[in-house]
């Protein structure tokens, strides 16, 4: 999952993704050979703003 789609799904901003992951809320993501971040599913601790 896209950094973007992480963020979507769980109502905060890209850049809130890529802090939680250097303050180690949420785990490192997996990178691609090009280097851009790989959130798999169901890897992430975040709560839902509805729930």
């Amino acid at each position: 999952m896209r950094p973007v789609d992480l963020a979507r799904q769980h109502g905060v901003s890209t850049q809130a993704v890529r802090n939680y992951e250097d303050a180690g809320i949420i785990p490192p993501a997996h990178r691609s050979r090009t280097g851009y971040r790989d959130y798999g599913p169901g890897s992430s601790p975040l709560k839902s703003p509805c729930g």
